[in-house]
């Protein structure tokens, strides 16, 4: 089974089984890699009229409509009666010529703007079922992911029952609010029966693990240093008899199902006896040990341009976007850097483009509005560093190269991009500048003056976008450690590690973590700033 980026939602979904969080949760997991724009979630009687339970992104207004007269023709609700087909049900698999031009499909679904639809079904008890619906707006479901969906299904199948199990037979699960809104992060309860050879400070460690956090985030909850945590991990692993921890969650993932989980699963069919111990784990990659926890479903629908996205920092913010269902396109001026980054993100639309080109900026951002059908975000990662050296030893050429690329580039993107966002009504710019624009690197006065620059840019433009719906703002990072040290002296890598009280350089998922919460719509009420992200080097 492929688990992907699932297991902060996982970890969380079992947490909330019994809870009113269990819905919220079970989408989050059942949506994690798979882009979707919308969210609805019906329950389905062969006996009685459908019930709505909740949405994400959906309009009050259909729910009414759906609930009035468009359910009879729903072709779910329909194959429920019928068949009581539990499962993963593409909607095209449903839908035969003739409905595709009734009242469900060119009625309602055109009506809310959706394009396909994917519904999971499962049991809920008696004669119903719990129907979660993923929608598209501009594309349909890909083959690929309805089998992803598929391999999935017994782990959805097994939380929902033991939701179900948890609750009692007299629970109306359409108490529930029907707003739409992020579920809750819950963090995940260790049994006092689980691990009993670990000390109340490494559990603490571990619960903390469990939650998503990174280790950066752990040290400071806890008050200890990064070195301390990686100590007390190891040391946590070897009274385990673990290695990764993947199989840390694997414990606690099996442990909750051989105290909590019902032996005997009724899922369509009597007792198949479905429990979780049953359920193959097979892991296509390992969860890294400082995996930032990310947020599902918050750029569904949402489009991304990246330039220099292709490495460093831009590939960083480019993988969580798509993580948390965003589109991507990376323009970059080395074409085999974007062939390499289309192996870490499949689908990835890429264009070759230098941003110094004026002309080449305004012709990709025609291409990419017409391959993604417009976009919502552009973060300006392209950058160089320029040679290190005095202002008087500077060239002309090298000067001029550095100011072309890393300010005259971010100009080139903005215009090109922003009158596209205003006709959409919507979008987000996070141009990256430096802590070195702020506070001026010596021997790199080129690179600190271009960053300079891009402060002044943003908070012009944003100000100038502010009453609109368009933000403009920018982050200032201190040195993270990317492909970009190759261009500088080890003597100037030193000084800038020097000027940084935490005595580390920066990670790329850090800063790709702050630039997603700007370039999401939970950044709302802030335009024309200035972000730091710097280990405390930062005076202003």
């Amino acid at each position: 089974m492929r688990m992907g980026n699932i297991w902060a939602p996982l970890a969380k979904a079992i947490a909330a089984t019994g809870t009113d969080r269990h819905v919220d949760c079970l989408i989050d997991l059942v949506g994690a890699d798979i882009a979707h724009d919308l969210v609805t979630v019906t329950r389905y009687s062969a006996t009685k009229t459908p019930e709505f339970v909740k949405h994400r992104r959906f309009s009050d207004e259909m729910v009414r409509r759906y609930l009035d007269n468009y359910y009879v023709f729903d072709p779910f609700y329909a194959s429920w009666r019928r068949e009581r087909r539990l499962g993963i049900l593409p909607l095209k698999g449903l839908a035969d010529e003739e409905a595709r031009r009734g009242q469900y499909i060119a009625g309602f679904l055109a009506q809310s703007e959706i394009c396909d639809e994917v519904g999971i079904l499962l049991a809920d008890g008696g004669d119903w079922c719990l129907g979660i619906f993923l929608d598209r707006s501009t594309s349909s479901f890909k083959d690929s992911e309805i089998a992803l969906l598929d391999e999935r299904l017994p782990v959805f199948e097994a939380l929902h029952a033991l939701d179900i199990k948890a609750r009692g037979s007299d629970f109306s699960r359409t108490l529930a609010p029907t707003g739409p809104g992020a579920s809750p992060q819950q963090k995940p309860t260790i049994p006092t029966s689980l691990w009993p050879e670990l000390s109340q400070r490494e559990r603490e460690l571990v619960q903390l693990i469990l939650a998503g956090h990174p280790t950066a985030n752990i040290a400071e909850r806890l008050g200890i240093t990064i070195g301390t945590v990686k100590n007390h991990r190891r040391r946590i692993y070897e009274k385990l008899d673990i290695t990764t921890e993947r199989e840390l969650f694997l414990q606690f993932f099996q442990h909750r199902s051989a105290r909590c989980w019902p032996t005997n699963i009724p899922v369509g069919e009597p007792d198949p006896a479905l429990n979780l111990v049953a359920v193959d784990f097979t892991f296509a990659t390992d969860w890294e040990e400082d995996h930032m926890p990310n947020f599902a479903g918050r750029f569904a629908g949402r489009s991304a341009v990246i330039t220099g996205g292709a490495s460093g920092i831009g590939l960083a913010v480019a993988q969580r976007i798509v993580e948390e269902g965003g589109r991507i396109s990376v323009w970059d001026r080395d074409p085999a850097q974007i062939e390499q980054a289309k192996t870490v993100i499949p689908g990835l639309h890429g264009v070759a483009i230098d941003v110094a080109d004026a002309a080449g900026v305004e012709g990709a951002a025609a291409r990419t509005i017409e391959a993604l059908g417009g976009v919502d975000i552009l973060v300006t990662s392209a950058a160089i560093t320029g040679p290190n050296m005095t202002t008087w030893a500077y060239s002309t050429e090298d000067w001029q190269k550095v100011i072309d690329i890393n300010i005259n580039g971010v100009f080139y993107c903005n215009r090109a991009l922003v009158p596209h966002m205003l006709e959409r009504n919507y979008g987000r710019i996070v141009n990256i500048a430096s802590i070195a624009g702020k506070e001026g690197n010596p021997n790199a006065s080129a690179y600190s003056t271009s960053k300079a620059a891009v402060i002044g840019l943003t908070k012009s433009l944003g100000k100038e976008l502010a009453k609109t719906k368009v933000t403009v703002n920018c982050v200032t990072p201190a040195a993270v450690r990317t492909a970009i040290f190759k261009q500088m002296s080890q003597e100037h890598i030193d000084f800038m590690l020097s000027k940084i009280p935490m005595a580390r350089f920066g990670e790329v998922e850090e800063v790709a973590a702050l630039i997603c919460w700007i370039a999401s719509e939970e950044c709302s009420f802030t335009t024309a700033a200035v972000f730091d992200v710097s280990g405390g080097r930062a005076t202003y």
